[in-house]
C-alpha cells in the first residue's frame, strides 16, 4: 500500500487589475512548484480598481479555461478573492507557500518587509520570490491601462481577451 502524499498548495496574490502577461508568466512558474495554485485577489477598500473583484475573478477563470493558462495539467489552478490579511487567507486555504514576483530591486525591497511581517504572523507559511522574465520587467497593470487610454499597443502586456475587456471597461469608466 502506498502512502498518499500531502497536496502542496500555494497562493499567488495580487490585485490583477487587470491580469497581465507578467502575472501569467509568474503563475506558470509557480504552477511547476505546487499541486494546487490559488490566484488570490485581495480586496483593498482603499483602492479603486478598474474591474470589480468579481470581474477580475471571472477574467482569470476565463484565462484558465480558454486562454493563456489553459493546458496547465500538473497543477490545479483556481481564482478566489479574499478580504483579510494575505497570510490569513493562505492559512485558511491550507497553503504552505505564498509566491511573489520580483521585477526589480525595488520590488524586492517592498516585498521583503511584507514577507517578514507574514513570517511573524505565521512562520509555517513560506514566501517564495520568483524572478520575472527580463522581457516582462516593464509589464504592469497600470502601464497597460495607460497605454490603452493613449491608444498604445499592449500585445506584450495583455492577452487578447483581457485587452478587449480592458478597452471596453476604460471606455465606460471615469478612472
Amino acid at each position: 500500500m502506498t502512502k498518499k502524499s500531502k497536496q502542496r498548495i500555494g497562493i499567488y496574490a495580487g490585485s490583477f487589475d487587470p491580469l497581465t502577461l507578467g502575472h501569467i508568466a509568474m503563475i506558470k512558474e509557480a504552477a511547476t512548484l505546487v499541486d494546487r495554485l490559488i490566484i488570490s485577489i485581495g480586496v483593498n477598500p482603499d483602492k479603486q480598481g478598474l474591474f470589480t473583484i468579481d470581474e477580475r475573478v471571472e477574467l482569470i477563470h476565463n484565462e484558465i479555461k480558454n486562454g493563456a493558462l489553459k493546458g496547465i495539467k500538473a497543477c490545479k489552478l483556481e481564482a478566489k478573492s479574499y478580504d483579510c490579511m494575505t497570510v490569513k487567507f493562505a492559512e485558511s486555504v491550507g497553503a504552505a507557500v505564498m509566491f511573489r514576483g520580483l521585477r526589480s530591486a525595488n520590488d524586492f525591497n517592498d516585498e521583503l518587509g511584507l514577507a517578514l511581517t507574514n513570517k511573524d504572523q505565521n512562520p509555517d507559511i513560506k514566501t517564495a520570490f520568483l524572478i520575472t522574465d527580463p522581457t516582462l520587467t516593464a509589464v504592469s497593470s497600470s502601464m497597460a491601462k495607460g497605454l490603452i487610454q493613449n491608444q498604445g499597443k499592449v500585445t506584450s502586456y495583455l492577452t487578447p481577451a483581457i485587452e478587449e475587456a480592458t478597452r471596453e471597461k476604460l471606455q465606460h469608466s471615469k478612472i
